[in-house]
């Protein structure tokens, strides 16, 4: 494998792991004081992405060539990775799990047992003899060296046991849970599971260097790190997808709603061609965007008011229950035919009847404005424009 082929597969997740902490900075910062849960994650975030940046062979050697010590960042590198390992597993029982004596206990268990193996890490690593440089194949060209090869299993072992655990939580959570969430863990689920695939290709290697004496140092060194890679860009899309999804979803909506609104919009501009305001600049977000138009539709539907024929409604709506559309869907209808007479009268000037309703603006939802919008844009298609003309017909009989 080419140098450059490490660097990616450490680069991909550390970009992914950056993304998902830069979309959490937000809520961390707002939440500091007053939950530990968030600042959690930002700290696991920021972990992970030293553990993967730190990992990359180039920065290895820089770490060694620092410290003035071979293979000094073997301890580093794991002492960070069997930490994250740690306050995973601590997080996934703090979310999971209501606030008990039974939580509390196995959190602390898991802080206990991870603190000692870094402590266990660093206590193998000093006493071994280890004065050969090796970037990438540490863990089998050292397999057999005493204190070194104790040093590698305990890593292993303690990252193995944390992502067998972490994947069996998470399998018997899912089904507990549903939407983003249900997601993001489907996600962290498949990222754990790469993890066991990560594990095995690692032990194998170094299981059969240091017991068989055969070489399978490529399962380390060539198959385990796009492992690693996946497993990375899977579990930040699990942290990323609960809280980015919500957000991309009401962007979409505020879209859609914004597209739907343009018939409504377009036609309500025709009722004072001269209020029209300030054209908003290229810039300016979907959500300023969609309340500048439903304000000047509700500016326009305010003008219609006196022109408004309650009478005129109540009869498109029984054609168009009549004519077999649904309730909502009729009541659209009848809205856009009752607008469309009243455009026409406020254009001649002719008085409008009585009105004795509150000003129709305060009868609309936001939803129904776009519903009513979504019908004048079907009268503009032929089968559209006939089951309308139709109904408006048939609502002065």
């Amino acid at each position: 494998m080419h140098p450059a082929d490490f660097s990616v597969s450490y680069a991909l997740p550390a970009v992914a792991l950056a993304v998902a902490l830069a979309i959490k900075t937000p809520g961390i910062v707002r939440a500091w004081g007053r939950e530990s849960d968030m600042r959690a994650v930002g700290g696991l975030l920021v972990m992970a992405i030293g553990v993967f940046v730190s990992a990359v062979p180039t920065n290895i050697a820089r770490v060694n060539d620092l410290f003035g010590v071979a293979n000094i960042a073997a301890p580093i590198v794991y002492s960070l990775l069997v930490s994250f390992c740690g306050l995973c597993l601590v997080l996934i029982i703090v979310w999971r799990d209501d606030p008990s004596a039974s939580r509390t206990r196995r959190i602390r268990w898991v802080v206990s047992v991870y603190a000692a193996v870094v402590i266990g890490l660093w206590a193998t690593f000093v006493p071994a003899d280890v004065g050969v440089e090796r970037l990438r194949d540490l863990d089998t060209y050292y397999a057999d060296t005493p204190w070194m090869r104790e040093h590698i299993l305990l890593y292993l072992a303690a990252h193995s046991v944390a992502t067998a655990v972490a994947a069996r939580l998470l399998w018997t959570w899912i089904p507990r849970v549903g939407g983003w969430l249900r997601s993001g863990l489907v996600f962290m689920q498949a990222g754990y599971v790469i993890g066991i695939l990560y594990e095995a290709m690692k032990l194998t290697a170094y299981g059969s260097r240091r017991f068989a004496g055969h070489d399978l140092d490529w399962l380390s060194t060539q198959a385990a790190p796009p492992m690693a890679a996946l497993n990375g860009v899977l579990v930040a899309a699990g942290f990323i997808i609960p809280h980015a999804g919500p957000y991309i979803q009401e962007r979409l909506r505020m879209r859609r709603t914004y597209r739907d609104l343009g018939p409504l919009w377009r036609l309500m501009r025709t009722v004072d061609p001269s209020a029209a305001g300030v054209r908003l600049g290229p810039l300016a977000s979907t959500a300023l965007r969609l309340t500048r138009r439903e304000a000047d539709i509700n500016d326009g539907l305010l003008k219609l008011a006196r022109h408004l024929d309650t009478d005129l409604r109540a009869r498109a709506h029984q054609q168009a229950l009549a004519a077999g559309h649904g309730s909502a869907h009729a009541a659209a209808i009848a809205w856009a035919a009752t607008i469309i007479d009243a455009l026409g009268s406020h254009h001649r000037r002719r008085p409008g009847p009585t009105v004795d309703e509150p000003p129709p603006q305060r009868g609309f939802e936001y939803r129904d404005l776009a519903a009513i919008s979504r019908v004048l844009r079907e009268r503009t298609g032929t089968g559209g424009a006939a089951r309308h003309a139709a109904v408006e017909e048939g609502s002065r009989s």
